[in-house]
């Protein structure tokens, strides 16, 4: 009769004992093959640490033979008879070579200590070390009576405990042999049953489809937390490019609605758009360089850089609007022209935009370092954000953490500072907020020439930053 159809034949409760009875007694043998396995692997165990307690005391048995055997020559020596037909130095290579097999005593003992027997404490190499300086204070005759009162009672002391101990390790060794037999055919018997084989497989099985189960829900919070980045930084970035271009409009529209007969009121306009108009670049290079880095598309070509005519050229835009101190020593500097005038003018205009009143730039050699240094009394950021101020897409709440800004200046600065080996940070002092960056500083004779940097009027309390 086929099976499949007595199955369906079973009533569902008994079915289910049925079942339950299965798991229970699979458990049991699971249970009894795990304990044999266990059992067995802990007598082996046990044995080859009984075993290495009985190889150790054998090891200290032979190194007091030595030593006895060492001492007697020792002995013979120093008598009036043999030093006469050996000399001095016979008596005292004699005594080196005794000094030597008490010193591996010593580590013999100590050995045997470790491995579980409790020896006395000996001290046979400094014992060895008195003969020799007993033998240069008060003569040969000294040796034997010091090795009769010292030396040779502790050796019969520890050849009695070596030989107790070995004594019980090879006991414990027969005594376990008629069992060794006994478990060994017990874990034949458990892996031919192939149930732990069964048991780890089905373990394994489950282990993996959890583990599956939980990289694919992290892999889904990951795309539902990009999603919702893309969907900020789509809000964010329509908003801040809509400022500028809101700007630039309204102020060409006025000029071509109004004319430019008044040269001042044309000339402000001109200011507002050239600076609206940067700040719109501004945002479009961090996208575009936002970008390449994604991809591992930047190229980055140091070279030996006049901070000074890089700094002028940058701060010229700014100082259309807004004048401001631009303190430059003089100094050279390895990093790529291009980027370090993108990571400058990405932090300046975070200063100007959101810091406060007063901004000043500093630069100067700092070390094996050139430091720029940006300064405003800007209330800074939260501590709470200071962790996160180099990510992507940083903002304080709803509004952006600095202002004209899609969230990518920092980050972008950050990342183009470190791929030229120099490094970026923000600090809080005061009542003043700084970013450092610092880059390796070169030779200034490897500096193409340039004319000095004019100095520029503005606010000077940062002149000392």
């Amino acid at each position: 009769m086929p099976i499949t159809p007595c199955v369906k034949q079973i009533p569902p409760s008994r079915r289910k004992a049925l079942i339950a009875a299965a798991g229970v007694g699979f458990t049991a043998v699971l249970l009894v093959v795990v304990s044999v396995l266990f059992a067995q692997s802990d007598q082996t165990a046990r044995a080859i640490d009984t075993a290495r307690q009985a190889q150790r005391a054998e090891e200290v048995l032979t190194a007091t033979t030595a030593a006895r055997s060492s001492i007697a020559v020792v002995l013979v020596l120093s008598s009036s008879d043999a030093r006469l037909e050996g000399g001095e130095d016979a008596v005292q290579v004699g005594l080196s070579d005794l000094l030597e097999v008490l010193t591996e005593l010593d580590d013999r003992v100590d050995r045997l200590r470790a491995a579980g027997s409790p020896m006395a404490s000996t001290d046979f190499a400094g014992a060895g070390a008195t003969m020799t300086s007993m033998r240069e204070v008060a003569g040969d005759e000294s040796l034997q009576p010091f090795v009769e009162e010292e030396i040779l009672p502790l050796l019969n002391e520890v050849e009695t405990e070596a030989a107790g101990a070995r004594d019980t390790a090879l006991a414990l060794l027969a005594a376990e042999e008629g069992t060794a037999g006994t478990m060994a055919r017990a874990a034949s018997v458990a892996v031919g049953l192939l149930v732990p084989g069964l048991a780890l497989l089905s373990y394994r099985g489950i282990q993996r489809r959890q583990q599956l189960q939980r990289e694919l829900e992290l892999r889904l919070e990951h795309e539902e937390e990009r999603s919702r980045i893309k969907d900020e930084m789509i809000a964010n970035l329509s908003h801040e490019l809509r400022t500028p271009l809101t700007g630039i409009y309204g102020m060409a529209l006025t000029l071509s609605e109004q004319g430019f007969s008044d040269p001042r009121f044309c000339g402000e306009l001109t200011d507002i758009i050239v600076g609206e108009a940067a700040d719109l670049s501004r945002m479009v290079d961090d996208l575009l360089v936002a970008a390449k880095v994604e991809a591992g598309d930047v190229a980055i070509v140091p070279a030996a850089l006049d901070p000074i005519d890089a700094v002028a050229e940058v701060s010229r835009p700014f100082l259309r609007s807004r004048k401001f101190p631009i303190s430059m020593e003089p100094g050279g500097l390895r990093a790529d022209p291009l980027r370090f005038k993108q990571i400058v003018r990405n932090l300046l205009s975070n200063a100007i935009k959101h810091g406060g009143d007063h901004v000043a730039l500093v630069g100067r050699p700092f070390g094996d370092r050139y430091r720029i240094r940006i300064v405003d009394d800007g209330p800074g950021v939260s501590e709470d954000l200071r962790g996160r101020l180099f990510d992507r897409f940083v903002h304080d709440g709803a509004a952006p953490l600095t202002a004209g800004s899609v969230g990518l200046g920092l980050a972008i600065a950050k990342e183009l500072v470190e791929r030229m080996e120099g490094e970026l940070s923000y600090e809080r002092y005061d009542e003043f907020t700084a970013f450092n960056v610092d880059f390796p500083l070169v030779d200034s004779e490897l500096l193409v020439s340039s004319e000095e940097t004019p100095a520029y009027s503005g606010n000077s309390h940062h002149s000392s930053a």
